[in-house]
């Protein structure tokens, strides 16, 4: 049994473009990229939140008319004294793989390290 909606879903990543903001807790830095499969490991949750639109857009085949390529779309985070942004594009297969296999490294300590102001405790 396969999946129905192969071929009707596209994997998109995420890359950081611009900064967090001083207040954010975070703290993306430019260059910073997931594989939007999932919520991905480490990434903020208002980040995330001002991704998923255009994550479920062109997950799905869809696009922004207003972008110049249909590929892509750009947000912004929403959360108070962060405004990070960052560019949503669908990628190949073969990207997507490799994305997914450096999220495979990724650990509880690995991020607890990199947020020494804690994760939330439901983690640890």
């Amino acid at each position: 049994m396969g999946n129905e909606f192969e071929g009707l879903m596209f994997p998109v990543k995420a890359t950081v473009t611009k900064g967090c903001g001083a207040g954010c807790r975070v703290s993306h830095e430019v260059g910073q990229v997931w594989y939007m499969r999932s919520t991905p490991p480490g990434i903020c949750s208002f980040a995330f939140n001002a991704m998923f639109p255009a994550y479920w857009t062109l997950r799905f085949g869809g696009s922004d008319p207003t972008e110049e390529n249909p590929d892509v779309m750009h947000v912004t985070c929403g959360q108070a004294s962060c405004a990070a942004q960052f560019r949503v594009e669908r990628i190949s297969e073969v990207e997507a793989k490799e994305l997914q296999a450096q999220a495979n490294l990724i650990t509880i300590e690995s991020l607890q390290k990199s947020y020494p102001e804690g994760l939330s405790r439901r983690t640890v």
